[in-house]
């Protein structure tokens, strides 16, 4: 007897009166182990039966005539601490997780951070994402990953405190924000942060399966901007190609961190696009210091660098922020 085809299976379980009772994800494209294909959003794993979404219709077809990538797909949706981002998703709303690192990330975290007094610290990743409107994962994205002010604090609030600064240019430009968080707050350490982007990037690709092809870039200010740096090493061990970086009042040379600590190499850091915000009366990241930086940078090979000055002191000018998207996104 021949396999059914998963159209011809789709079309006998669409009983009368089978409407969805539960919220389906985007929709998306499942083959069986013909070839033949339909487009369905998931709704849950069942048993041995995948549960499926056609035109508000819901449809149980059993594992065994899937494709093993679409198997593997309905297993991943259904164990996935962020499956709620493969579904219709609020434009400016923050969706946060708290997600157990994997096995082998576990292992690197727990060397890496130290309990503090009253601040237990358990191997948890604090993953936080905000999309723009007529968000469309089919569709290929921009995303930002935000950073903020170094701390050694795992109370501080983490990266997520920069998101309010971005968002308004990230929602009218079309960027997707994402912080990622570990135990020990924001601490200056390499090896930890790469654990935390990795594992933020593998929980994402569960979510959205184009997602390392999208466009990237990073961003923050003060030590933020120092730190967004940094972010390009840490996202290239996680197979993400940094296209511009948002360097707001930041006034120490970190370049060739990113060679030393992350061993991400020069024909990747030298193609980012630096984008210097600062402001002339900035006490702290001064002009000459800033200058200074760049012209390090410079030769060093990035060729891809702009400063932009506003007439402010140590602050964060917003303005600058969607100059900058603009510029990443050509």
């Amino acid at each position: 007897m021949k396999p059914e085809s998963l159209n011809r299976r789709v079309l006998c379980l669409l009983m009368p009166g089978s409407m969805l009772a539960a919220s389906a994800l985007s929709a998306e494209t499942w083959t069986d182990t013909r070839g033949k294909t339909i487009t369905a959003g998931f709704l849950a794993l069942e048993g041995n039966k995948v549960s499926l979404d056609m035109k508000g219709k819901k449809v149980s077809v059993p594992m065994e005539k899937l494709s093993p990538d679409s198997q593997k797909r309905a297993q991943m949706l259904a164990e996935s601490p962020v499956r709620e981002l493969a579904g219709p998703l609020e434009p400016g709303k923050e969706y946060l997780y708290e997600i157990p690192f994997a096995q082998e990330e576990k292992q690197v975290v727990e060397r890496r951070i130290r309990p503090s007094a009253g601040l237990p610290m358990q191997p948890i990743l604090r993953l936080s994402v905000t999309v723009p409107p007529d968000f469309d994962p089919e569709k290929p994205q921009k995303v930002i990953f935000v950073r903020a002010t170094i701390s050694g604090n795992a109370g501080s609030g983490g990266h997520r405190i920069a998101i309010p600064a971005f968002m308004e240019a990230a929602q009218q430009l079309g960027w997707i924000i994402v912080s990622a968080d570990n135990p020990a707050g924001i601490p200056r350490e390499n090896v930890l942060d790469a654990a935390t982007l990795r594992t933020a990037c593998n929980m994402l690709e569960q979510a959205w399966p184009a997602f390392r092809s999208w466009t990237f870039a990073t961003g923050g200010f003060s030590g933020g901007g120092t730190s967004s740096v940094h972010a390009i090493g840490g996202l290239h061990q996680a197979g993400i190609t940094v296209k511009g970086a948002l360097v707001g009042g930041s006034r120490f040379y970190v370049y060739e961190d990113l060679a030393n600590a992350y061993k991400c190499p020069p024909e990747k850091s030298t193609q980012v696009k630096y984008f210097f915000s600062n402001g002339r009366r900035d006490n702290l990241a001064t002009p000459a210091l800033v200058q200074d930086v760049i012209s390090k940078m410079q030769a060093k090979g990035c060729k891809n660098t702009r400063v932009e000055w506003h007439e402010g002191g140590h602050s964060f000018y917003r303005p600058h922020i969607a100059d900058a998207l603009k510029w990443f996104a050509e």
